[in-house]
């Protein structure tokens, strides 16, 4: 470096961009070993991960909107409401607390007064029985964006 002309030189700004850019390309992979259980059933830490196979998760969901003030209480059509390439939502429960806010946002502009979102959701992965995947008493939209801690309303998958 000490040869090199002055325009050759790096700057300190560009050396710490690239410092940061190498140490996320190598971390940001590794952060599913951050959350406890099988990624493959949470999810949590999977985007952007070295797992292959995500998507071998096959799962029966439905959601169903409660007023907690009347005993008002409907399945809400959600497929209906999500683009083609929105359709993977049940496999991201991040995504579904997403949802479940904007389901809630909406009944509120529809007249109910105190709209709670429930799921219940039956997933499988290879080699595993069907069970529950989402805590059906867990009213999702009331559960802050789950963006850095693991999620408590996602059950641990159980070896029968």
């Amino acid at each position: 470096w000490a040869t090199a002309s002055p325009a050759c030189r790096r700057t300190p700004l560009l050396n710490t961009f690239l410092i940061a850019y190498v140490a996320a390309q190598i971390l940001l992979p590794l952060r599913s070993w951050l959350y406890p259980g099988n990624t493959s059933w949470t999810m949590e830490g999977a985007r952007f991960s070295w797992h292959l196979k995500m998507n071998a998760k096959k799962i029966q969901m439905h959601i169903f909107v409660k007023d907690g003030q009347t005993p008002r209480e409907e399945e809400f059509p959600y497929r209906q409401y999500l683009t083609s390439y929105q359709q993977w939502i049940d496999n991201m429960p991040d995504a579904l607390v997403q949802l479940a806010h904007y389901i809630r946002a909406d009944y509120i502009q529809r007249g109910w007064r105190d709209p709670k979102v429930y799921v219940q959701a039956r997933a499988t992965l290879p080699g595993y029985r069907p069970q529950t995947y989402i805590d059906p008493g867990q009213d999702l939209a009331a559960v802050a964006s789950p963006y850095l801690k693991p999620a408590p309303w996602i059950i641990p998958l159980k070896k029968f």
